[in-house]
């Protein structure tokens, strides 16, 4: 016979399995998402890539992103790719199809906040997202808008300036100023810097 306590305690593990059916469950809500027929892509030539690169072009599109334009025309000119660079080549197109660079843009952001903290006086640096929506309606799609080498040319950029007119020059920090709002534009907006004021020179007799 089951005694009055393992009875309880049956009891009390039925009610706790039964309620955690009824209780409704956690999920990640997202989409809705459908099977689109893809007949010609429209950024990029048929898979694989490699046939592309070895110059079985196919019919081509001018919408396609330029670097397969580019080994487009470098075969329709005579001049083809060779193996390394084909390699490569295809190495940025797999990279840029798989989003396998995106995951360190974080370390771009640190970077380049740490180059504009040489110039001092200037704001807190503001929040840089990278990722932009896709101007679609009920679509939630993001792309990356800001890459690497933007990130590099801007700090490149800033310690010439550096060198050249001082880390306190009233130029050097508005520049710095304006790359902040081009960085804005990342994820959103058209920002525009002014236009800086002209150098008025004042003649002494």
């Amino acid at each position: 016979m089951i005694s009055r306590n393992s009875f309880k305690a049956l009891l009390a593990l039925a009610l706790i399995i039964s309620v955690s059916f009824i209780l409704p469950q956690r999920t990640q809500a997202c989409g809705p998402f459908f099977t689109d027929a893809i007949f010609v892509y429209s950024k990029h030539p048929d898979l694989p890539f490699e046939n592309f690169a070895a110059g079985k072009l196919g019919v081509l599109q001018t919408s396609w992103a330029r670097s397969y334009l580019v080994a487009a025309y470098r075969n329709l000119a005579g001049n083809r790719l060779s193996e390394s660079e084909a390699k490569a080549i295809k190495s940025l197109w797999d990279d840029r199809l798989n989003n396998t660079f995106e995951s360190n843009y974080d370390k771009w952001i640190k970077k380049w906040n740490g180059a504009r903290k040489r110039v001092p006086g200037l704001a807190v640096p503001p929040e840089i997202k990278v990722y932009r929506n896709r101007e679609k309606p009920h679509e939630y799609e993001t792309y990356l808008n800001c890459q690497q080498d933007a990130f590099e040319n801007a700090e490149a950029t800033l310690n010439e300036r550096i060198k050249t007119f001082g880390a306190e020059s009233l130029g050097v920090k508005g520049w710095v100023g304006a790359q902040d709002l081009v960085f804005a534009n990342c994820s959103e907006g058209q920002h525009i810097p002014l236009t800086p004021p002209k150098k008025v020179r004042i003649c002494r007799p």
